[in-house]
């Protein structure tokens, strides 16, 4: 192979790895200069939200769908895909929490917000909040790890590395600063990696189980305003 070749096949490989990094890190730090040089806090108001919503999820949303459009197409759902879904949704969710309840975390990135969420004196803020974890988090995440990751760039690899580079990815997005704690959102990745193999590489499957899964984590705020 020459190198006019490798190099090509080198950016082929490192894109995933620019989007992940441009998603989780690069937009984040974008928004943390807007809201400390606007005086703002993200839990003493809205208008935060509002800004970590448009730059942290609609942006990358919009720009993933414009840039690779064939990834969510609008099919409609397949009862036998539902199904699956289902069967392989409620094991990952019970894997997760199974993982999540017998390692010692400090306290979980996402509880860590939903504690200091809690605390805003704006309950439009919560409300953001609940549509950031419950809709826009999944969505965006999905298109990520499932679409991204397994189908444009390691679609069927083998021995199953689209499965687990994107699951491993997926783990440290939620939990970089310590390895073990990655552990479940590993195995959570995993489960909706399979999910996705299985229902025929349809996002909204994995989307389903994404959004069932975070409307759980978010069950203290859900009840403010529905029950």
């Amino acid at each position: 192979m020459t190198v006019k070749k490798i190099f090509p096949t080198c950016l082929l490989y490192l894109k995933p790895l620019f989007i992940y990094m441009g998603v989780y890190f690069f937009l984040p730090s974008i928004a943390k200069i807007i809201i400390k040089h606007t005086g703002l806090s993200l839990f003493d108001d809205w208008v935060s939200w509002v800004i970590v919503i448009l730059v942290c999820f609609l942006f990358p949303i919009i720009m993933l769908l414009l840039n690779y459009p064939h990834l969510f197409t609008a099919k409609k759902f397949m009862i036998r895909s539902l199904i699956l879904s289902v069967f392989f949704g409620f094991f990952t969710i019970y894997f997760f929490y199974l993982a999540f309840n017998h390692i010692n975390f400090s306290t979980s990135t996402n509880q860590k917000i939903i504690n200091s969420t809690l605390s805003n004196p704006s309950n439009f803020a919560i409300q953001l909040q609940i549509l950031k974890s419950v809709i826009l988090a999944p969505i965006l995440e999905e298109l990520v790890f499932r679409g991204i990751m397994m189908k444009i760039y390691f679609n069927n690899s083998k021995f199953g590395l689209d499965i687990l580079i994107s699951s491993i990815l997926f783990g440290f997005a939620h939990a970089f600063n310590n390895p073990l704690e990655t552990v479940p959102y590993i195995i959570f990745g995993i489960g909706l990696a399979f999910t996705y193999r299985i229902c025929g590489k349809q996002l909204q499957y994995p989307i389903l189980i994404h959004i069932i899964n975070n409307s759980i984590s978010s069950w203290e705020l859900l009840t403010i305003y529905f029950f």
